[in-house]
């Protein structure tokens, strides 16, 4: 995955964050992350290389619509999201749209997700689980690495957490 360096500046301090699904679709890795705010919010990131359909050029962009299937995919949980591109990919059509490449994913970050959001993603989230994240019109697959269990007691503690933990940069 990216240098940490080069993912964007996030719009809030994280405190925590838990892996919680990765993938790799045609050789593309991707990673979501639950991550914990100073602010005491919950939030999905998405680390991930978006396929070439995408036009980078219209990134970012923010409040986009975006849903998440974990499981069957009759679990279906709605949320917004930002996208932004890491870096500049200049590189000729093909070149950069090779199966193979891991040149910097793209970074998707939701707005603080709710109890009910969270728990719709608990219920169902176990380790090899299929998730599936669709936004743009185009998405990212990858399997649980976490229990929803896990994911609700991480959230729980987010929530309830003590001011003076010391933010993260990821």
């Amino acid at each position: 995955m990216p240098d940490p360096s080069r993912i964007p500046k996030l719009p809030v301090e994280i405190s925590q964050s838990l892996v919680v699904a990765r993938g790799s679709t045609w050789r593309r890795e991707s990673t979501l992350r639950v991550l914990c705010g100073a602010d005491h919010s919950v939030r999905l990131l998405v680390l991930t290389r978006l396929p070439y359909q995408v036009d980078r050029s219209y990134l970012p962009v923010t409040g986009r619509n975006a849903v998440m299937f974990v499981g069957n995919g009759r679990d279906r949980t709605d949320f917004k999201m930002d996208v932004f591109a890491n870096g500049v990919d200049d590189r000729s059509f093909f070149v950069r749209n090779r199966f193979t490449d891991k040149f910097y994913p793209e970074t998707l970050i939701s707005a603080p997700l709710s109890e009910l959001q969270i728990s719709q993603v608990a219920q169902s989230l176990e380790p090899s689980v299929r998730v599936i994240i669709s936004v743009i019109e185009t998405g990212t697959f990858m399997k649980g690495t976490e229990t929803g269990t896990a994911l609700a007691q991480f959230a729980e503690a987010c929530t309830t957490a003590d001011d003076n933990v010391t933010p993260q940069r990821m």
